[in-house]
């Protein structure tokens, strides 16, 4: 049987072949998919890293960290303690509380003239299990052990490093009296993630002040860097959406490499809509395995190596990535199911 020239018989000997080879065929597209979605997922947690880190370089330095007082230095201002401790119940704040100087002591385990402040246990929790907090520049961490204060023998703790603006790491620390109802200032530590533009000026309203003087939120930190902004608008964010479209266009190059083994198809009594049906089928395998790729190396990255990263957005953007393979790879190889089976061969 001959058409247009063409011989049926040896494209349905070659698509004999063709269907027994076919996932060798598919076999490159495969492995990029794999390769592809493992990628996704360790940048995104490399990157997750390099933002925590930066983050918390970025604390020490006194990032998010505020000390509300009066507006004018020679005149000081009483700003209510209760208030002051009450804004750890606000959303955006991590801890809050009022730190007053008591004095330079010799304490004999550390040494002489340190400086002992008392400070909320809002803003140090760690003094609801321990009489006193030891900076960590006078001593490393370790057990507790028991430390000779003025005021007595007192089971100390030594903290973790402390941020500027909260300033003690190389003094004592202990808790605030009952009697100490206000203080003249209010040192407010917000969490990671908090605007400082937005919150700031709630904390300032929220705070009950003796005295007509207006206050004002100072921080240590004066570098204008927001990491938060510099990473949602990164120029990665948008791999996915690179990810799939070259993805997809080399799986539309591979289909087009193909078209003799389409065209055998066809010649032997397949549809087109059957040819089409069958050319979806094959991408959606791939797609969901770069989408299980993406999220395989997503779960083990985060729940074993324990890379500070959301396991959730990881496996969002490997369907996104996927979805985007699929879309691609139709667009550039919808011809195929509608064109001639004759064509189809003398094309390959």
């Amino acid at each position: 049987m001959q058409r247009d020239g063409w011989r049926a018989g040896p494209l349905v000997h070659e698509a004999v072949r063709n269907v027994a080879d076919w996932r060798a065929r598919l076999f490159p597209t495969l492995v990029l998919a794999v390769v592809g979605g493992a990628a996704l997922a360790s940048l995104s947690c490399l990157e997750s890293s390099a933002l925590q880190d930066q983050l918390s370089a970025l604390r020490l330095d006194g990032r998010l960290v505020v000390e509300v007082s009066s507006a004018d230095p020679q005149q000081p201002v009483a700003i209510s303690r209760a208030s002051c401790e009450g804004l750890v119940d606000q959303p955006d704040v991590d801890r809050a509380g009022i730190v007053t100087a008591a004095g330079f002591y010799d304490v004999p385990q550390l040494g002489a003239n340190v400086p002992v402040a008392a400070a909320s246990t809002t803003l140090f929790p760690e003094l609801t299990g321990a009489t006193a907090l030891v900076g960590s520049a006078l001593r490393p961490a370790g057990a507790d052990f028991h430390l000779t204060l003025p005021s007595g023998v007192a089971l100390a703790h030594v903290m973790p490093v402390q941020p500027k603006g909260v300033d003690t790491n190389s003094g004592v620390v202990v808790a605030l009296t009952p009697s100490t109802t206000s203080g003249p200032s209010c040192r407010v530590v917000l969490s990671t993630l908090a605007s400082s533009a937005e919150a700031v000026p709630r904390v300032v309203a929220a705070l009950q002040v003796v005295g007509s003087k207006p206050v004002t939120a100072n921080s240590a930190f004066q570098d204008n860097i927001d990491p938060i902004h510099q990473y949602l608008t990164r120029t990665s964010r948008n791999l996915p959406l690179l990810l799939g479209v070259l993805g997809g266009f080399a799986a539309a190059v591979i289909n087009r490499v193909r078209l003799s083994e389409f065209a055998a198809y066809r010649l032997s009594g397949t549809s087109g809509r059957s040819l089409g049906l069958l050319i979806a089928l094959e991408q959606l395998l791939i797609g969901g395995v770069l989408a299980s790729s993406t999220a395989l190396a997503g779960a083990v990255a985060v729940g074993l190596l324990s890379y500070p990263a959301s396991l959730s957005s990881i496996v969002l953007s490997g369907f996104a990535t996927a979805g985007v393979w699929v879309l691609v790879t139709a667009l550039f190889t919808l011809d195929i199911p509608l064109r001639r089976p004759t064509d189809l061969a003398k094309d390959r």
